[in-house]
């Protein structure tokens, strides 16, 4: 089946699109420093992720206030506006997805000799633009493939369960294995959609590619379900220095 988009859902799109981009920018970790400086770090951009993406109900808080999947300092969770939250998560998920096609080669399109005559060797700043454009084309692909288990856009989605449905699909593919719950039939336990919907990607790059599509799709649809559309936002930045609301 295929899912057609009118205009004014490619426009919506492209503007959450912009939002989160901007926001991925911005995005500083623990102590104000790099999000891909080390491993420690690193580890915790899906999780925070998947923490922010979650229904507010489903985050488990408990004394600490803090999500238990939380692993960055306990003093570095903030909650805040619902859809500030959201665009934090799909920022998050786009640093995520970046982070594990770090560990890949690039493509052929992507590379450039420096040892050709007149050619300069790529600087870190270009490395990075290269690094960022591989995956927002991975993920606007992955976005326009997007389907619910009724094989529809989940955008598209009527059912008064179908935002927060999608909030946990997604958060199902941002967190990694031992922290997902896993159930007796192999599926999350977090997993609101049938059992039977539950594809288990292996390849970590290409879930975390589908999970920032996803957060993209759920900020969309947050938008539908309360008639938001078009709305913009303060940016939202991860700080170090905050402490726990």
């Amino acid at each position: 089946m295929t899912v057609r988009s009118g205009p004014g859902e490619q426009t919506s799109r492209a503007g959450i699109a912009t939002e989160v981009i901007e926001m991925w920018k911005q995005l500083t970790g623990p102590e104000g420093n790099d999000l891909s400086r080390t491993a420690r770090i690193a580890a915790g951009i899906a999780p925070a992720a998947a923490c922010y993406v979650m229904p507010t109900w489903a985050r488990d808080r408990g004394a600490t206030g803090v999500p238990p999947w939380w692993i960055w300092p306990a003093r570095n969770w903030v909650s805040g506006e619902r859809r500030q939250e959201l665009l934090l998560a799909a920022a998050l998920a786009l640093a995520a997805a970046e982070e594990n096609m770090a560990h890949e080669p690039l493509a052929p399109t992507l590379a450039v000799v420096g040892d050709a005559p007149g050619r300069g060797r790529p600087t870190a700043s270009g490395a990075r633009r290269s690094s960022r454009d591989r995956v927002l084309a991975a993920v606007g692909q992955a976005r326009t493939a997007l389907v619910d288990h009724e094989g529809l856009d989940p955008v598209r989605s009527r059912r008064p369960s179908g935002l927060e449905s999608l909030m946990l699909a997604t958060a199902c593919h941002l967190l990694p294995v031992e922290m997902r719950g896993i159930g007796c039939a192999g599926v999350p336990q977090m997993w609101a959609w049938p059992a039977s919907s539950w594809v288990d990607i292996h390849d970590r790059a290409t879930e975390l590619t589908i999970a920032a599509a996803m957060a993209q799709a759920v900020i969309e649809l947050y938008d539908r379900t309360n008639a938001r559309r078009g709305r913009t936002s303060t940016l939202a930045i991860i700080d170090g220095h905050a402490a726990p609301r």
